[in-house]
């Protein structure tokens, strides 16, 4: 989940595992004014532990048609990408 810094609620909540690889989630976001945003995830792995984090990221001015992709840690660090147009 993506919050804004008032703490609403911003993602589409549509959050997914990305197909090819799977330590990779995904959810849409709809373009985003400047601001500070904090991502929430948490996961089921396969063995059924649960895993979870956060981290916080800034916008310096809006973007549009973002995608926010990171990774579940100890596999990639974190990254935010630029979504396929």
């Amino acid at each position: 989940m993506v919050y804004n810094s008032m703490k609403q609620q911003v993602d589409k909540g549509n959050s997914r595992v990305n197909g090819p690889d799977a330590t990779v989630l995904e959810v849409d976001l709809p373009p985003l004014v400047a601001g500070t945003y904090h991502v929430y995830w948490k996961v089921l792995a396969k063995d059924t532990h649960v895993t979870e984090g956060d981290f916080t990221f800034a916008i310096q001015k809006k973007i549009s048609h973002e995608q926010l992709t990171f990774s579940v840690p100890g596999t990639k660090p974190p990254q935010l990408q630029r979504a396929a147009a």
